[in-house]
């Protein structure tokens, strides 16, 4: 969940530069990487990358843990080590079996909104 570091387009389209450029982009930017206990709590940590995230879910969870994450390739890697449950945001949102990261984006649309 990105917030902050926006680099505003310039007005005439001959002016703009292309701000998916790393070059181009803000140093500003930050993610919100969450943990979410089913019926529980929320940990949340503010970090510059989303894959700083491996390594506190891998601090934080206990072995008989189940994950759900999109499909971002740097959670590859807690699958050998939990029960993980994938969600591809580009085929669907939830698989209608109750895997599905929607308690996360529900959270990081609050947090944009304050």
């Amino acid at each position: 969940m990105p917030f902050a570091g926006h680099v505003r387009p310039e007005n005439r389209k001959e002016d703009r530069i292309d701000r998916r450029e790393l070059a181009n982009k803000s140093d500003r930017r930050r993610v919100v990487v969450a943990l979410r206990e089913r019926g529980g709590r929320t940990l949340s940590f503010v970090r510059h990358r989303e894959a700083e995230g491996v390594e506190i879910a891998r601090a934080r969870m206990v072995a008989n843990a189940k994950l759900f994450a999109d499909e971002a390739t740097h959670w590859d890697v807690l699958e050998a080590q939990f029960d993980t449950g994938r969600i591809n945001h580009s085929l669907s949102y939830s698989d209608g079996h109750g895997k599905h990261t929607n308690w996360m984006d529900d959270m990081s649309m609050c947090w944009r909104q304050a």
